[in-house]
């Protein structure tokens, strides 16, 4: 690995690490799988009682051209495809692990709006904070934008759909 690359990993092992601790505080009944590949060293969570780490191979990545930036859906899926196998859960929440919770009442607030919508006798589909993908400093390159921000759903339909992007050709 390059220092950048190094650098990199170490900030994103950092940002994970304060948001899995900021989530287990703020939600000690839930159950939070960290789902990331095997070379992401193991990460010291505080009152970690409520998390489970799981490690995954890495799928490795595409580089799409023009500007040779990584195509990762076949990594998101395989990780998020790992997590919901391992809970038994009806509906899930998966965020991105460089995001953080400033406000955590509000945060607190927000999860218990959601939990209430997915006890209506006609539950949504999918809750979502579409958030960073569309790149407005250049241009978007892709044809849809997995959402990876943050989203809630049945772990059923999450499944059934990285399933489903495991099966796309990246290249195409």
């Amino acid at each position: 690995l390059s220092m950048v690359s190094v650098e990199r990993l170490w900030a994103a092992i950092s940002a994970t690490k304060y948001l899995v601790e900021n989530i287990s505080n703020c939600l000690p009944d839930y159950k939070i799988i960290v789902s990331c590949y095997e070379d992401i060293k193991n990460i010291s969570v505080k009152n970690s009682k409520n998390v489970r780490f799981i490690k995954n191979s890495d799928p490795g990545t595409i580089l799409i051209p023009p500007r040779s930036k990584p195509m990762n859906l076949k990594r998101q899926a395989e990780t998020i495809i790992s997590g919901c196998i391992n809970s038994n859960e009806k509906f899930v929440m998966k965020i991105r692990s460089d995001l953080s919770i400033i406000n955590k009442k509000k945060f607190i607030e927000s999860i218990r709006k959601i939990e209430n919508y997915f006890k209506l006798e006609n539950p949504p589909r999918l809750i979502t904070l579409n958030n960073g993908s569309l790149d407005i400093f250049s241009y978007y390159d892709m044809v849809f934008h997995f959402n990876d921000w943050f989203f809630v759903c049945s772990r059923e339909r999450l499944l059934e759909n990285c399933l489903k992007i495991k099966e796309i050709n990246e290249k195409e």
